[in-house]
C-alpha cells in the first residue's frame, strides 16, 4: 500500500505486512529452532541496518491500526524535516513514533523485531520501486511471506 500526506506530498512511503513463516527441520516437521530463529532475526537485522535511513520493520503485535502506522511515520517525517529526529536514523524515528511514551529503548523493545513472533510491517520511506523489490526480496529470504491485505495484521 502506498501513502501520501498532504503535509509531504513528494514523499512516497510504501507499506508492506510480512508474516514469519514456520521454520522446519529437515523431516518436514514444524519446529522453531532457537538457532534458525535467531539466523531469521539476524537476516532482518542486516536488512534493516543496511537500510535504515529509509526503512522501519515493526512488529504488528501493538500496531492498533493502519491509522496508528500513518500517524507515526507522519510525525517522523515532520520531525525529520524539522531536523529534531528524536533517534539516530528514520526507520527508528517511525518506530518512535508507534510507541506511546517518550523512551526511545523501550520503542525499540516494544515495537522492532526483538520480540516478533508472527508478523511485522515494512515500511519504505522515499525508495526506489527496484530498491523496494529488492528488498522485499531479502525479506522473504529470511523466512517470511509478503501478505497482500494489510488488515491481516490484527489477527495477531
Amino acid at each position: 500500500m502506498d501513502f501520501i500526506s498532504k503535509t509531504f506530498p513528494d514523499t512516497k512511503t510504501h507499506i508492506a505486512l510480512f508474516k514469519l513463516t514456520q521454520l522446519q527441520n529437515k523431516d518436514a516437521t514444524t519446529v522453531e529452532f532457537p538457532d534458525k530463529a535467531s539466523e531469521r532475526s539476524a537476516s532482518l537485522a542486516k536488512v534493516f541496518n543496511a537500510h535504515k535511513s529509509h526503512l522501519a520493520l515493526i512488529n504488528v503485535q501493538y500496531v492498533i491500526s493502519l491509522m496508528h502506522l500513518n500517524i507515526a511515520i507522519s510525525r517522523a517525517l515532520v520531525n525529520r524535516r524539522d531536523g529534531k529526529l528524536m533517534s539516530k536514523d528514520f526507520g527508528s524515528e517511525i518506530i518512535y513514533h508507534c510507541y506511546p511514551g517518550h523512551r526511545i529503548d523501550n520503542a525499540i523493545e516494544s515495537f522492532g523485531l526483538k520480540n516478533c513472533q508472527n508478523a511485522f510491517f515494512a515500511v519504505f520511506v522515499d525508495m526506489d520501486e527496484s530498491l523496494i523489490a529488492e528488498i522485499k526480496r531479502e525479506l522473504t529470504l529470511a523466512s517470511t511471506e509478503e501478505l497482500t491485505d494489510l488488515n491481516r495484521h490484527l489477527e495477531w
